[in-house]
């Protein structure tokens, strides 16, 4: 498969990304050595923990994005969550609110699924609640 593996290669250099993630503790592969095996079936594994660190890292990014904002978290009325990794009901944006403690009244918005061009949906999506709701403050989160 030399050819794949020279256009995923090229492919690979063109999006411009520097460097790539995911999360897995050195207890987490001992646990499961599945995820580092060749043709497992590591899938629902992979799944699950995508379903719990996602809405984590939201949480973390956005609690920073609170402090540089300078105001109080209860004052978000609306929220945007775009993933592609994630899929879970009650999704990410659920868990985000709740530990945010957001209120429960929060409008949320959860795109799933969406690809590459999630992020910029999100935000269109973000300036149109904005607009159209005076004096909303929408707050959008993209994991991946």
């Amino acid at each position: 498969m030399v050819d794949l593996k020279a256009k995923f290669k090229n492919i690979c250099e063109k999006t411009m990304i520097e460097k790539r993630r995911v999360y897995m503790s050195d207890d987490l592969l001992r646990h499961n050595p599945c995820i580092t095996a060749y043709r497992s079936r590591s899938l629902n594994l992979r799944q699950d923990l995508a379903d719990a660190t996602v809405p984590l890292l939201g949480a973390t990014a956005t609690r920073r994005a609170i402090g540089d904002w300078g105001r109080p978290a209860s004052g978000i009325t609306h929220l945007v969550f775009c993933t592609t990794v994630s899929g879970c009901i009650p999704g990410a944006d659920f868990e985000v609110v709740r530990l945010l403690g957001l209120p429960l009244s929060t409008r949320r918005f959860m795109l799933y699924q969406v690809g590459c061009h999630g992020g910029g949906m999100a935000l269109r999506l973000a300036k149109d609640l904005a607009k159209n709701n005076p004096g909303a403050r929408v707050l959008v989160v993209g994991s991946e």
